[in-house]
């Protein structure tokens, strides 16, 4: 299934504002790349590491913005994401 959520501009005052604490799959981009897409228990915690520059890769490609799906369930939330890194083949592994 393809990707079909909203972005939003990837910095820490909107991550605060709209990524919620819970588990699910979440993305990177910037106009013309997918960046990065990974999995987690708290998709808040997660980007914001990304927003610290934790990432080596993913700031270097300095992406714009981000979005995510909720996912609860671990073994959908992981079969996900694997089947989005096969979609969009992110630059950052």
């Amino acid at each position: 299934m393809p990707w079909m959520g909203v972005f939003y501009i990837f910095t820490q005052e909107t991550i605060l504002r709209l990524a919620p604490a819970a588990p699910g799959v979440y993305l990177l981009w910037r106009r013309g790349a997918w960046i990065y897409v990974g999995e987690t228990e708290n998709i808040r915690e997660r980007l914001l590491a990304f927003a610290r520059g934790e990432n080596e890769c993913v700031s270097r490609e300095m992406p714009t913005d981000f979005g995510y799906e909720m996912v609860p369930v671990g073994e959908q939330r992981t079969a996900r994401h694997a089947a989005l890194i096969r979609e969009l083949v992110p630059i950052c592994l």
